[in-house]
């Protein structure tokens, strides 16, 4: 049997992230393609090992508060009675940074 190229693929998850990385190599006459395609091997993992770490770490959002959001935090902390804060569930269900506030609250009011 005659191989006149090799290649090797693999896919690399990283943060979350799937890449793929290849290569292809020709042959020359009377190369082995088991040694061929064990050199594409090493040449893919190399590049992925070199290439994350010459990558930063990717950037997480804070979690930033705009003046709205705040209006609402005021709000929810505010609350004297669970009845003052189920009038900002519906908001506070749509965001994240509200929701924790509003839990806290929630959580305090039952004590």
């Amino acid at each position: 049997m005659h191989f006149s190229k090799v290649k090797y693929t693999k896919e690399f998850q990283y943060h979350g992230i799937s890449e793929w990385i290849s290569t292809e190599v020709d042959l020359e006459p009377g190369e082995d393609a088991k040694v061929a395609l064990n050199n594409a091997k090493n040449i893919v993992h190399e590049f992925y090992a070199e290439s994350i770490q010459q990558e930063s770490l990717p950037i997480i959002q804070e979690k930033r508060i705009t003046p709205g959001m705040q209006l609402v935090i005021d709000k929810i902390n505010k609350a004297t009675t669970t009845e003052q804060l189920e009038k900002e569930r519906t908001r506070a269900d749509m965001n994240p940074v509200l929701k924790e506030v509003f839990n806290e609250k929630l959580k305090e009011l039952k004590l």
